[in-house]
């Protein structure tokens, strides 16, 4: 008894010390939440989940896993998040994590925006975020993931080489965010299929009316569906539902490139897997937790894609397997058979025999001995069992070997698998990756970027081999691999390829157990077309900084212009026509016009210089344009409009100015003479246009001379302000063209061929309003009375008010001056009060110190709400002088004037 209580005791001890395995006392579990965008169930959610989890396998001793979601497939909204913060905040106010893992984008902008106040400062790996940019993370911090970046053009190279025959693609995406992204990567990708197929987009969000469409679709038609989950907070589709159902009413293969929808209608791709993603986030995850620095784990853009097909459609479309790319995965094929080891079979039988030969043997005896029946039948009942459980025996060895089979086939298929990931890797890249050994051999490439011709063949031979490309004596610069090798740190460089491109390199080591640099990895992009739109950026920079310098001075030049001008203007009359003096204002007059154009050429790209539009004929300003430039030149213009040529809605000053410097240029380039030809006409630009404008209705405009040409160095900076090549040129004519057609949402280009001509294209949008009669014909026009009332003028600089006031009493009027805003409301008070109100307050915009018209404008017409105001202005940071009527005023005369332009505005008001 003593001997079985300690026996007792010692077992119960042995149980005890067992419930503490290394991981319980290891210290607390760390924690780790799994937000998810959509709902459980969501196939893709829940393959990424299983992905995650599987990856985090090997600290599932030391973690506690939470999994959450978000459900912003039913519903998504600011006041939803808003929702969603408070009560996740509440949710999990006692729990510290110490990892988040996102999926797909709405978990990933609610954690950029709002991480640190709901779950405080901690590792975030996303995955299945749609086409992540660098930017996405501006500013953020402990933030690194997997890009959901789906290989379409791959899956739609794969379908065409199995339907060569194909003519159109339609494209069926919904709109939300992930879909938006997808169409935009769809329409970068279209230009390289130009030639070989047609794309059309399907822009319903209904999905009886998708079905309608596809059932229209003709032979030689192919379907790229993405994903289509119709619209949040009105109709939800399951991912299935979708894609069977379109599959049901469609003719016509369908391909993609998420996996999710194979095995439902789809033919298949090169498709993105959730398992994956979730997968290798969460191994990103796992190093986090073991105690890896997130800033060492870069974020990864190119997700893993895998060609993958459904052989129920391959059947029904007559695509033979042996056509598909190799290590395809083809699902719902039949079950090959595997047949059992050939020993286990020779086991079997032996052991059968070995067993029958021993029943024989024992019904011999039995015959010799027939007086010891009982024995015998107990000797027999004792073989059968014997027999029964050998035979058990034998059939569960045979399922377990079965089973081993079937074990090792997978286990081979994963190898192979794992085996093709850095080729994979390496074919997905559009850039150039090669690894270089120790020796300066190359040991896997895939030759690309902007190389003219590649090796046959060039694994295992040394980077010497291939100088020639470079046509340098160095070894195939750009190499840093003898560097790296020497100092064991990465090298990032840019370097201009012979061809002209520019190259950045960028080369890491590899290190080996001991430490020592094992291998070079080199990454080559060609960036040329980066630092071109980084020059346009810089270009506009430039037209910028021109802007606030225009801005600085015009309002000050334009009061002293006024000055000038005014005088000249009223000098004209108290003189005669026919004398000397007059003759000599005139000149004066031209001049001051002059530098009034010069005035507006620097304002035009002014970021105050907004245009004044209204409906106007194009080809009436292309005439009177062309007609006044070319007046007594050697350059004829032949303009050729069609009569049914779209109405603009346009500034026509500024456009005025656009046609001039276009016509004095090209009449500039043909000094011996010749002719300018002037087309225009109406076009649509649909979704596949090239240019940098909005889909819609535009007239399109060229004006082509044949003239010296423009050098092909210098195309690129014609655009530039103070950019000429002409002795006496300012180098802000093409530069205001430049900003005035961009002020008008249009578009300006230009081609070229040196010693031949030069064509210039503008692109201007059509207006969908009519024309209108334009001007009053005299007989209509009201008289003015002798005594048109009194006129209150406002202006910081005094010149400017006595040429106003001069100019007035000149046409009629009774003129008050003032310098600002408060003495305006005084005297309107006062000229009210009195019985003798103003016909009319003309105010300066800007009045420094002060307040100006458009303070001044608000408070009159609190004080008379028929008040006429008159804005006076050469430049404004404010839109007022383009959208006076939207402040309260009436009408606008523009610094410097004329007489002639006071009367006209001032006409208007009657």
């Amino acid at each position: 008894m003593k001997t079985a209580g300690k026996t007792l005791l010692l077992v119960i001890a042995v149980l005890t010390f067992c419930q503490y395995t290394p991981e319980a006392l290891a210290g607390p579990k760390k924690n780790v939440l799994i937000l998810n965008s959509y709902h459980q169930g969501f196939k893709w959610t829940d393959d990424i989940t299983r992905g995650i989890i599987s990856a985090l396998e090997p600290a599932s001793g030391t973690t506690r896993i939470y999994i959450d979601y978000l459900d912003t497939k039913w519903v998504k909204d600011e006041k939803y998040f808003q929702q969603l913060r408070q009560i996740l905040k509440h949710k999990y106010s006692g729990t510290h994590f110490d990892l988040i893992v996102a999926s797909d984008n709405d978990a990933f902008d609610f954690l950029r925006d709002y991480r640190d106040e709901v779950f405080g400062r901690i590792p975030v790996v996303f995955c299945g975020v749609n086409y992540f940019q660098a930017a996405d993370l501006a500013g953020k911090h402990l933030f690194t993931g997997i890009s959901e970046t789906a290989d379409i053009k791959e899956s739609l190279d794969l379908a065409l080489r199995l339907h060569p025959l194909t003519k159109s693609i339609f494209i069926i995406n919904d709109s939300g965010i992930s879909g938006r992204k997808v169409r935009e990567e769809i329409v970068r990708l279209i230009p390289l299929f130009r030639g070989r197929v047609q794309f059309n987009f399907e822009y319903s969000t209904d999905l009886g009316q998708i079905v309608k469409d596809v059932e229209t679709l003709a032979p030689g038609t192919i379907i790229f569906y993405t994903f289509f989950y119709g619209d949040v907070g009105e109709k939800f589709y399951e991912y299935n539902e979708t894609i069977s159902t379109i599959s049901q009413h469609a003719r016509v293969p369908i391909y993609g490139a998420w996996d999710f929808n194979l095995g439902y209608g789809m033919v298949g791709g090169k498709l993105t897997r959730g398992y994956d993603q979730g997968r290798d986030a969460g191994q990103m995850g796992l190093r986090i937790l073991r105690g890896e620095n997130v800033g060492n784990i870069p974020v990864v853009y190119r997700s893993r894609t895998r060609n993958m097909f459904d052989f129920r459609q391959l059947k029904r479309f007559g695509i033979r397997t042996s056509a598909l790319p190799g290590n395809s995965i083809v699902i719902n094929q039949p079950d090959p058979f595997h047949r059992v080891r050939t020993d286990v079979v020779w086991g079997a039988l032996f052991g059968l025999a070995g067993l029958s030969t021993l029943v024989i043997f024992l019904l011999g005896i039995n015959h010799k001995r027939r007086q010891s029946e009982e024995s015998l039948q107990k000797a027999s009942s004792e073989m059968e069992m014997i027999i029964e459980e050998r035979t058990r025996n034998l059939s569960e060895l045979n399922e377990k070997l079965c089973e081993d089979i079937r074990a090792r086939q997978r286990t081979e298929e994963e190898l192979r698998k794992s085996q093709t990931i850095l080729s994979k890797i390496f074919e997905a890249n559009p850039d150039l990756l090669w690894v270089i050994d120790g020796e300066l051999r190359i040991l896997h490439s895939n030759w690309r970027g902007v190389y003219e011709k590649a090796p046959d063949d060039i694994t295992n031979k040394s980077l010497y081999c291939y100088k020639e490309y470079y046509g340098l004596d160095q070894p195939c610069v750009p190499c840093h691999a003898l560097e790296i090798f020497r100092t064991g740190k990465p090298v990032f460089r840019e370097k201009v390829h012979p061809t002209g491109a520019i190259l950045e390199i960028r080369s890491y080591p590899v290190f080996d157990e001991a430490g020592g640099v094992a291998m070079v990895v080199e990454h080559i992009r060609d960036i040329t077309e980066k630092k071109r739109m980084e020059e346009d950026i810089l270009k506009s920079q430039n037209l910028e900084s021109l802007g606030v310098l225009a801005g600085g001075i015009a309002h000050d030049f334009n009061n002293l212009l006024t000055g000038i001008l005014g005088n000249i203007s009223l000098a004209k009359m108290y003189v005669g026509p026919a004398t000397k003096a007059h003759a000599r204002l005139e000149e004066a007059e031209k001049a001051s016009e002059r530098t009034r154009d010069l005035t507006r050429q620097l304002l035009t790209f002014s970021k105050g210089g907004a245009p004044v539009k209204k409906v106007a004929s194009m080809a009436r300003i292309i005439m009177d344009s062309a007609s006044l430039v070319l007046r007594g030149s050697n350059v004829r213009c032949e303009f050729f409009p069609p009569e049914d040529l779209w109405a603009v809605e346009v500034d026509e000053g500024q456009m005025s100015q656009v046609i001039n410097n276009l016509i004095i240029n090209a009449g500039q380039a043909m000094p011996d003479g010749g002719i300018i030809t002037v087309h225009a006409e109406n076009v649509t630009l649909g979704s596949d246009h090239f240019l940098p404008l909005r889909e819609g209705r535009y007239i399109c405009i060229s004006i082509r001379d044949h003239g010296m040409g423009i050098p092909e160095k210098n195309l690129p900076k014609i655009f530039n302000p103070y950019f000429t090549t002409r002795e006496k040129g300012s180098g802000l004519g093409l530069a205001s063209v430049y900003s005035i057609i961009k002020k008008h949402d249009g578009y300006v280009g230009v081609e070229s061929k040196p010693g031949l001509e030069t064509t210039f294209y503008l692109y201007i949008p059509a207006s969908d309003k009519c024309l209108e009669m334009e001007t009053v014909p005299e007989a209509q026009r009201k008289p003015f009375p002798e005594d048109k009332g009194r006129i209150l003028v406002m202006d910081d600089e005094e010149v400017v008010r006595q040429v106003a006031a001069e100019m007035l009493d000149h046409l009629g009027y009774q003129v008050d001056v003032c310098g600002n805003g408060g003495e305006v409301l005084s005297l309107y008070r006062e000229a009210r009060e009195s019985g003798k109100p103003y016909a009319a307050v003309i105010m300066d915009l800007t009045i420094p110190g002060g307040m100006g018209g458009k303070e001044t404008m608000k408070k009159l017409l609190e004080i008379d709400p028929d008040v006429k105001g008159v804005v006076s202005s050469g430049y404004s940071f404010d839109p007022i002088v383009a959208h006076h009527r939207k402040y309260g005023f009436s009408g606008v005369v523009t610094k410097p004037y004329k007489v002639d332009e006071m009367c006209e505005t001032l006409q208007a008001l009657v």
